[in-house]
């Protein structure tokens, strides 16, 4: 156990941990190269705040602006250096211009109060205000950070650590504004009180690494998942990842009855594509069609690559009307949009066959069957059309003499 009356060893302990966690992100951020620039910026913050913290033992012999006013202006320097880690980590705008804002005022506030016993309090509650104050945009960034890939409870524990360090500036702020000759005394580094302000530094430094930690494994946690999930190629939903948000539809829809369908999509003459172009060629009419068929979608509209040259779109709260409706503006927009393709323009086109959910026993597989068969219509029709499938009729044409007709759900 530390005593809370040997500032000494409280400073050494800090000192420790900071170069441990130093250390640590410096590790990560240049060999490993694991968010370089997050983890450079934590390591910075520790040794700043370490700086702090070992200017203000000078105060045992002399008050002085080293030992008062730099040193708080270290450690505010290492919380900005912390959330600037936090915003690049979670891929937020860095706020250069409001931390250059803070550390002027601090830095002005600081300097106008004359280092002797009358103005210790005051140069007190301007440093603990001011990291109170960048302790709780670094809460709020770091809560949102994670917003929609994790839930609130996990989103909460990672945002954690910073509001506690909120908590212990503004209670420190409080402490000093309203009981200035309480006998806690936390402004005093060497009073009866001394360790107190160095165990608030200490669980800081401890907090803030923390919440930081939480972030990037957060983060590494939403890119494996992303990745695991994703086409390499196209960046779109993968074959497994679009098969396990159809089976959250699918069950939904058992739950709701809120009705759903699926286009199956199939690049037209791919093959020919990718022999006169290459594979380089090949593969950039798939990222092209992708594009095109991502801008031509609802935002609830889930697209994903089923294999080679085959396209899943899903279209939750769609019945066959609103499905006819969204396959014409994908096949509209992707034969409108040609690829450039060193300098020459390479239109593509694709099949697509069309189909609903047909019931509470109605399957997967059975649905991906039907699409399937739809596009081999639409292929065998002409291509670049659409076709429902088990009805079979023509829905939309490309062929320009060919017929469409309304189809009714039974």
């Amino acid at each position: 156990m530390i005593a809370t009356d040997n500032p000494q060893t409280l400073v050494r302990v800090i000192s420790v941990l900071a170069c441990l966690a130093a250390l640590s992100w410096a590790g990560m951020g240049l060999p490993m190269r694991i968010a370089p620039a997050a983890a450079l910026r934590a390591a910075v913050a520790n040794i700043l705040v370490m700086g702090g913290i070992l200017l203000t033992m000078l105060r045992a012999g002399d008050e002085s602006y080293l030992s008062y006013q730099v040193a708080y202006l270290l450690m505010l320097a290492g919380l900005i250096a912390f959330r600037s880690g936090l915003q690049k980590l979670a891929a937020l705008p860095v706020s250069i211009k409001e931390d250059v804002v803070i550390m002027l005022s601090a830095g002005v506030a600081l300097f106008l109060c004359i280092p002797i016993h009358e103005y210790i309090h005051l140069m007190s509650g301007i440093f603990s205000a001011t990291a109170a104050y960048i302790c709780v945009r670094a809460t709020i960034e770091s809560y949102a950070a994670l917003d929609g890939d994790f839930n609130r409870l996990a989103r909460s524990a990672i945002a954690c650590p910073f509001a506690l360090a909120s908590l212990v500036f503004v209670w420190r702020t409080v402490t000093i504004v309203f009981f200035p000759n309480s006998i806690v005394d936390t402004a005093d580094m060497y009073g009866q009180n001394a360790g107190l302000f160095l165990w608030a530094m200490l669980l800081l430094l401890m907090l803030v690494n923390i919440a930081l930690s939480g972030v990037a494994v957060g983060r590494m946690v939403m890119r494996i998942r992303h990745l695991a999930e994703r086409d390499m190629l196209t960046g779109v939903w993968n074959r497994r990842a679009i098969e396990g948000r159809l089976k959250l539809e699918r069950e939904k829809y058992r739950r709701t009855g809120q009705i759903y369908s699926l286009a199956m999509l199939d690049l037209d003459h791919f093959k020919s594509i990718n022999d006169r172009l290459g594979h380089d060629g090949g593969d950039e009419a798939l990222k092209h069609v992708t594009t095109v068929i991502s801008g031509a979608m609802r935002s609830i509209d889930v697209l994903g690559r089923f294999g080679g040259e085959e396209f899943l779109v899903l279209l939750p709260m769609t019945d066959l009307t609103g499905a006819r409706g969204a396959a014409e503006r994908m096949r509209c927009a992707l034969a409108a949009t040609p690829m450039t393709w060193r300098n020459e323009p390479i239109v593509i086109t694709a099949s697509i066959g069309l189909t609903v959910i047909a019931g509470q026993d109605d399957t997967d597989s059975a649905l991906f069957k039907r699409a399937d068969e739809a596009v081999y219509r639409a292929k065998a029709k002409g291509r670049n059309r659409i076709e429902f499938f088990p009805d079979g009729a023509d829905v939309i044409g490309g062929n320009p003499g060919a017929a469409s007709h309304q189809h009714t759900m039974h």
